[in-house]
């Protein structure tokens, strides 16, 4: 943020440096409302970075289209992942299922990781016991937020095939954070650029000392 803060701020630029070096160059001639605005405004950038961020480490995936199942009681979603890749004929089908669940014996899912079962229209075993398909693994999050237990069912489930995210999304969102900082400077009077420059320095930096401290 210190250099995203100079460009918008001031016209002499700060490297990247160990922080205490330059910390005599700032006064601290600033208020304390000042001080908290400039905590404002670092929270609020930083989350929007931190979207950005987020997102880029998922592109770095490659990402596939997304199977999201709605709760048939709640209407609440829950992603159904690796579906793109399931025998089932119907895996990726918006048609409501009938979903079965149980833990999943893939030692690379982390525990309490469920799987989806889901009959195959019109296939039998010689037995006459209808044929079910894997469909995909729910994570323990999605398990725990709808409350979906080993060996429970869901009748009539939807479903939507969402697009992966893109590398346009990911570029709005970087792009959000920097409007945001230029929206500030231009709602800050030019009698207090100095000030909330200094107080955005001594934030900023105040706080990466702390976490340095603290080995984050």
């Amino acid at each position: 943020m210190v250099r995203q803060s100079n460009s918008y701020f001031n016209s002499d630029k700060l490297e990247s440096r160990p922080t205490t070096q330059f910390k005599a160059l700032f006064d601290t001639n600033f208020t304390p409302q000042q001080y908290e605005k400039a905590k404002e405004i670092r929270d609020t950038y930083n989350q929007l970075i931190d979207r950005a961020r987020a997102l880029d480490k998922i592109l770095e995936k490659n990402p596939e289209p997304v199977l999201v199942a709605f709760h048939p009681e709640t209407g609440n979603r829950f992603e159904i992942k690796g579906a793109l890749h399931s025998q089932h004929p119907q895996a990726l089908s918006p048609n409501p299922k009938a979903l079965y669940f149980v833990n999943s014996s893939n030692p690379k899912h982390p525990a309490g990781t469920l799987v989806a079962m889901s009959r195959v229209p019109g296939q039998f075993h010689p037995n006459g016991k209808p044929v079910n398909k894997l469909i995909g693994s729910i994570s323990p999050e999605d398990a725990q937020a709808n409350n979906i237990q080993p060996k429970t069912g869901l009748d009539n489930v939807s479903f939507s095939v969402e697009p992966p995210p893109t590398k346009s999304q990911a570029e709005a969102l970087y792009k959000e954070a920097n409007d945001y900082l230029r929206q500030v400077n231009q709602q800050t009077e030019a009698t207090e650029k100095s000030a909330m420059a200094a107080a955005l320095w001594h934030v900023c930096h105040t706080k990466a000392e702390k976490d340095n401290e603290q080995g984050t």
